[in-house]
């Protein structure tokens, strides 16, 4: 098993991270306690404005930023956020541990109307070839 794209999330008790406009409880990624690997997954989100966003517009780095604060403190992390010409307006790389996750993150963003989203789920080369090596 390739382990090149692990993290290791530690277990603690609760503490407090200040966003902006929030306040959260929530348990921290890296703290003193119990080891547990979890492989990150890599998702590619497609996302165009909706009338609210692109009304918006001027705020969409400050937005980017949000998103990428609130992926970390769902226990995913934003690669790189690109904005496009053509069919989608935004396309960002994200890697979490699993499927429930990126949901999760995208239900949240979604809530605030300015995007409406596609992900797909995006596998390396070494993935491929362990999935290639499981076709019968």
């Amino acid at each position: 098993m390739n382990w090149n794209r692990c993290r290791f999330v530690l277990v603690s008790a609760n503490s407090a991270v200040k966003t902006d406009a929030v306040q959260k409880d929530f348990l921290p990624a890296f703290d003193v306690g119990l080891q547990e690997e979890v492989r990150l997954g890599t998702h590619i989100m497609l996302a165009n404005f909706t009338d609210q966003g692109i009304r918006n517009i001027k705020d969409t780095a400050k937005r980017a930023d949000a998103f990428k604060e609130l992926a970390e403190f769902m226990g995913a992390s934003v690669k790189d956020i690109y904005w496009t010409l053509g069919q989608y307006d935004v396309i960002a790389l994200i890697e979490a541990p699993d499927e429930m996750t990126v949901t999760a993150l995208e239900l949240a963003l979604g809530k605030s109307g300015n995007l409406r989203t596609q992900t797909l789920r995006a596998f390396s080369q070494a993935e491929m070839g362990t999935i290639l090596g499981k076709v019968l």
